[in-house]
């Protein structure tokens, strides 16, 4: 049973708020899912061109470690060392800050990674407080979603087409997958050397077709799975890779961030081979990539973990088969 932060008041306005939640996106689900279902284009990535570098010292953060974006355009930054969400608008104008220390409602414990769904809702995972909060639109806080017993030691969070929530659990080295309803379903992966095992998980990705990728970094790879958990792929760059961050691009195209080395690669899921890259001579001599996201254009935002800077690249293809 989910334990309650508030007061019996509170919980009955926060539960009808979190229905209108479920209730909205439920109505979208059956485009979304016509959506899911459609063939990846083709043409490779050939190109990360870098068309802009964002960054305010009015943000003032420290150790930023996830990055994404809503359907208005706005930047959400985890701050984790200093135990928020930064919510900036287009313009990098500071609109709200979600969280704070502590390990009541509404506070924070060294957050590592944020989803947000679709504009109605935005998903925090809490580390430090081994948990998943779940805000509104507006940012008001609607409690929580996942708790302890449920995910383990959380790295990394992302959300289903159907509203499931995917969850890397450390501990027990597998994904834990949620229904919207909490409802744990069958996991991803298995423990250690077998194929498809992970050693040590952190963030989880799900592409256009249903594949699910999860950077394992303690076995320098990232490993692709089918919509069921059945392993499809293994992708690696050798020893050293240290995949921190992954996402799909717009044609399905694998993007990771590799923190330790500096360096962001887009692979070919066909042949695990990398199209294209960027490194710290274009992000700097001490960039850190923590974050990965794709904006309302297509572009591919690089959120850098020393600096707290944001780099937007132009993904650029080569002709369509």
């Amino acid at each position: 049973m989910m334990l309650s932060l508030f007061p019996p008041q509170a919980t009955r306005r926060t539960s009808t708020r979190r229905g209108l939640v479920l209730a909205a996106r439920a109505a979208l689900l059956a485009v979304i899912m016509t959506l899911v279902a459609a063939p990846v284009a083709s043409g490779s990535v050939v190109a990360l061109d870098l068309v802009e570098e964002t960054g305010n010292v009015a943000w003032d953060m420290d150790g930023p470690t996830a990055l994404a974006v809503d359907h208005r355009g706005c930047l959400y930054i985890v701050d984790s060392g200093r135990h928020r969400v930064l919510v900036i608008e287009p313009d990098g104008s500071v609109v709200r800050e979600l969280g704070g220390y502590g390990w009541d409602e509404d506070s924070l414990d060294h957050p590592l990674d944020v989803v947000v769904d679709r504009g109605l809702a935005t998903y925090v995972l809490d580390s430090g407080n081994r948990r998943v909060v779940e805000y509104d639109a507006d940012g008001d806080y609607l409690g929580v979603v996942l708790e302890e017993d449920q995910i383990g030691n959380p790295k990394g969070l992302e959300l289903g087409s159907g509203g499931e929530l995917y969850v890397t659990d450390a501990d027990a080295q597998i994904v834990r997958v949620h229904s919207q309803f909490g409802e744990p379903l069958d996991p991803i992966g298995s423990f250690g050397g077998e194929e498809g095992g992970l050693v040590g998980p952190t963030r989880v990705a799900m592409g256009p077709s249903r594949e699910i990728a999860v950077a394992d970094p303690a076995s320098a790879a990232v490993w692709l799975y089918d919509e069921f958990g059945s392993p499809l792929a293994r992708l690696s760059r050798g020893e050293g890779f240290t995949p921190h961050d992954i996402i799909f691009g717009p044609r399905g195209h694998l993007i990771v961030a590799d923190g330790r080395n500096g360096t962001v690669s887009v692979f070919d899921r066909a042949d695990g081979s990398v199209t294209a890259s960027v490194d710290r001579d274009v992000m700097g001599p001490s960039a850190l990539p923590s974050g990965l996201a794709i904006d309302r254009m297509g572009r591919l935002l690089v959120l850098d973990g020393t600096s707290g800077r944001v780099f937007t690249f132009a993904l650029e293809h080569d002709a369509e088969d």
